[in-house]
């Protein structure tokens, strides 16, 4: 009897990330959305995570965390985006990341400032995604 399997919008989107790899293609939005998922996921980039889950992250802890931050982002950057998988979605969909922790990781992970605007637009578009699959879940858009 075959396995029955329900595809998620993670999956779908991890789907998406392992076609850009495959294809070697140049989904600029994407490689971004999925550079952020590796740089907050504990899987990828476990001292980046445990710092955004934090209740009250402040600009010292980032400061304390400054080289571990900059490293586990130029690996996300560079190789991990490309193995984002379904589970890091959910777990970086379920983190509460507000605006300022976010502003603060830019500037601490080394982030140019001319991609700035280029992570916080990919960053926008994924929590509308994540709050759209709430949704769907919950049944708030029947």
């Amino acid at each position: 009897m075959p396995i029955k399997y329900t595809f998620t919008k993670n999956d779908m989107f991890a789907g998406k990330v392992h076609s850009l790899v495959q294809r070697r293609g140049e989904d600029e939005h994407l490689r971004t959305q999925a550079t952020l998922i590796a740089a907050f996921a504990s899987g990828h980039s476990w001292q980046t995570n445990k710092l955004m889950k934090e209740p009250s992250v402040s600009m010292e802890s980032f400061s304390n965390s400054k080289e571990a931050i900059r490293s586990e982002y130029t690996l996300a950057r560079s190789e991990r985006w490309k193995n984002v998988k379904a589970s890091d979605i959910q777990e970086v969909a379920s983190m509460n990341i507000g605006p300022s922790a976010f502003s603060m990781w830019l500037l601490t992970a080394g982030v140019e400032k001319g991609d700035h605007g280029t992570y916080k637009s990919a960053w926008a578009t994924l929590q509308r995604e994540f709050a759209q699959a709430c949704d769907d879940i919950s049944g708030t858009n029947q």
